[in-house]
């Protein structure tokens, strides 16, 4: 049984959404901007999904910018920020993604902007007390945070982080990478929301970045016209939001079912952060410490060996896996999953 528990990283293509980009792979390969019939097309359907992806989010056409995937969207959004406003000012936190925290340091270096980065609860949150505190402290403010910590699972209160840029009037930019199409966001509040299609079932190399300044910032020459692309991305959240209440419930049966299971099986193992279906925890995450087994690979590669997917890192005396779920794994996978970790357990005395 091959099992794919990485769903954080990349997910599988929908196979509705793979169908409804066919037509689009052989037809429609005008350019977007060319004046002729095949061009007018091709903006044409360009123009048609970026207007029914605003209506999904509650937003105007005019506030979707589509990009190549996560980090554009990080940088487009992060960057024109520093560029174009004055701003001299960031506010983030430590368990951000490699990628936007190397930008913020490229930016430190070059426009010598302050950094502050916001302590921490024990679930990963970031500290809303930290945060009104540096938001007095200092003007010009940006404040940039994931809505999920990827290491705990915990969720930042978005509504709260929300409420307090817009009370010391502070631009905010929500990474949405790996919550996008598993929650509705009041985009009302939120000056910025990046987000990538192959972490909601829809195809890799593209993703959109929400923008409520748009005609305030410096934008790239040309953005993502990739017409299969972006009809892939629409219909991937198109049917996560159509499919969310049920997703949600039956994808917390998983994470609920693992997390028992392994209590059981494997006392020593232990749960990190929330794993209950509260508001506190991510649904579709569940992060777990294991005691190191090997002197010579880890519990990943173990995973691997027995064909399981997933994600996790080191530590001294101790290994932590991320185990992420879609809509497309089962109970099945679960226990074959503690299966696995059972039985190496009992073999090796640790």
């Amino acid at each position: 049984m091959k099992v794919y528990f990485d769903n954080a990283t990349s997910t599988v293509i929908d196979e509705a959404v793979f169908i409804t980009m066919l037509p689009y792979l052989r037809g429609n390969y005008g350019i977007p901007s060319a004046l002729h019939a095949h061009g007018r097309a091709a903006n044409t359907v360009i123009k048609k999904n970026r207007s029914k992806l605003a209506a999904i989010l509650g937003v105007n056409s005019e506030e979707i910018v589509f990009t190549s995937g996560h980090y554009e969207s990080l940088k487009l959004a992060i960057s024109s920020v520093i560029e174009s406003t004055g701003i001299d000012h960031i506010i983030t936190s430590k368990y951000e993604h490699p990628s936007t925290v190397a930008i913020f340091l490229t930016l430190q270096r070059k426009f010598n902007v302050k950094i502050n980065y916001l302590e921490q609860g024990a679930d990963g949150t970031v500290d809303l007390d930290h945060l009104g505190v540096l938001l007095k402290k200092n003007t010009n403010n940006f404040i940039s945070l994931s809505h999920a910590n990827v290491e705990t699972g915990g969720l930042n209160d978005i509504q709260k982080i929300t409420d307090l840029a817009r009370q010391y009037r502070s631009l905010l930019h929500i990474d949405a990478a790996y919550t996008a199409g598993n929650f509705r966001y009041d985009l009302s509040k939120i000056d910025f929301l990046s987000a990538s299609a192959d972490r909601f079932h829809g195809p890799a190399g593209i993703g959109f970045l929400y923008n409520r300044w748009r005609t305030s910032l410096i934008y790239p020459e040309q953005e993502n016209t990739n017409i299969v692309s972006i009809v892939g991305l629409t219909e991937a959240l198109t049917l996560a939001y159509d499919s969310l209440e049920e997703r949600r419930e039956y994808i917390g049966q998983l994470k609920q079912r693992l997390a028992i299971e392994l209590s059981e099986y494997i006392p020593d193992s232990e749960i990190i952060g929330n794993h209950g279906l509260d508001d506190k925890g991510y649904f579709a995450f569940l992060s777990v410490k294991f005691p190191s087994l090997f002197q010579n690979r880890s519990l990943q590669q173990y995973l691997d060996e027995c064909e399981i997917s997933v994600s996790g890192k080191i530590e001294s005396g101790f290994e932590i896996i991320y185990f992420t779920f879609s809509k497309l794994n089962t109970l099945e996978e679960i226990d074959y999953v503690v299966d696995n970790l059972s039985a190496v357990f009992a073999r090796i005395n640790y």
